[in-house]
Formats: structure tokens, C-alpha cells, sequence
């Protein structure tokens, strides 16, 4: 999965300049926190522990490798069910395509 992203911020829209795959990690998280308002228990905690972890070890990279699982989880995240605040819009739109092209490789 791509992370490093080019959202197309402005300096004053990301004025910490937080990095694109930093952006990635931080809309994932919204979306995890989101849809599991309850928290992640059993086997998604695991899943989402090791997407964290991916992260982690690849921060400063362009891209991080995903298993089935890992995918599946990822897009169940930005399914429609799982509400983002309207000004993200336009920059989760290419998070989103990153997301809609996971798996069709496999």
C-alpha cells in the first residue's frame, strides 16, 4: 500500500508539516477509532497491531507490504459507515484510491 501520499497541503492546512505517510497513519487511526468506537478486541486488535507495527518500521518509506487480512481490515475502515469530518474530503479522496487498488493483485 502506498503511504507517502501527496495530499497537497498547504502550509497552512499542515503547518507542523506532519509527513504525508505520518497524514496516512493519522486518517487510518481516525477511521479505526471511528468504526470501532468501543475499541478493537480479539483478532482486529491483532490485525491493527500489526498495521501499526508496518508503519512503524516503514514511516519514512513510500509504501508498506499488506497481508489479505490487513487489506480486508483497511477497507472495511473507509466503507460508508464511517463518517469523516467534510473538510477532509478532498485529501482522503486519495487515500482512498491508494485503498481501492489493495488487493487486486492478489
Amino acid at each position: 500500500m502506498k503511504i507517502n501520499i501527496d495530499y497537497k497541503m498547504t502550509e497552512k492546512e499542515n503547518p507542523e508539516k506532519i509527513s504525508n505517510q505520518e497524514i496516512t497513519l493519522n486518517y487510518l487511526n481516525y477511521a479505526v477509532n471511528s468504526k470501532y468506537k468501543n475499541g478493537l478486541s480479539g483478532q482486529m486488535r491483532r490485525i491493527w497491531g500489526r498495521i501499526q507495527r508496518k508503519f512503524d518500521d516503514n514511516i519514512e518509506k513510500d509504501e508498506i507490504e499488506l497481508e489479505k487480512a490487513e487489506i480486508d481490515l483497511i477497507k472495511k475502515l473507509f466503507a460508508d459507515d464511517v463518517n469523516f469530518p467534510g473538510g477532509s474530503a478532498k485529501y482522503l479522496l486519495d487515500l482512498e484510491e491508494e485503498i481501492e487498488k489493495l488487493g487486486k493483485d492478489l
